[in-house]
């Protein structure tokens, strides 16, 4: 079985509620199947989507970050610093996860910090 990677439009952001800091998504990305991936201020971001559960990795040289987000749950997300092979691990609870074949939005706070975030991106047609 063959599998297309098709080339596409990646705009949205990230946004802190709590500290106002907007980050904007605005790039070339890949989509095949149910994987989205870009790079985003050299940040590697892979997203796995699997019916309501959504699998966000953000990696450079410097960490890796997994996040995994099903809607009105909290899960662990891990946090590893690369240099001194330190993990650390936050709790998250997503607030609000909607998904469609052109859109992802998720609302979620760390719960050690209780600061809200808002992800959201726009795929379409390159």
């Amino acid at each position: 079985m063959e599998v297309f990677k098709i080339r596409v439009r990646i705009k949205g952001h990230l946004k802190n509620t709590e500290e106002r800091e907007y980050f904007e998504i605005d790039v070339i990305g890949i989509k095949n199947k149910n994987k989205i991936t870009y790079n985003e201020n050299n940040i590697k971001n892979t997203i796995y989507i699997n019916n309501d559960e959504l699998i966000l990795i953000r990696e450079n040289d410097e960490f890796k970050n997994i996040l995994n987000f099903i809607e009105n749950k909290k899960t662990v997300t891990s946090y590893l610093l690369k240099e001194s092979n330190t993990e650390i691990e936050l709790n998250i609870k997503t607030e609000s996860l909607l998904i469609s074949d052109n859109s992802i939005e998720i609302v979620y706070m760390i719960i050690e910090t209780d600061n809200i975030y808002e992800y959201k991106i726009e795929v379409s047609d390159y």
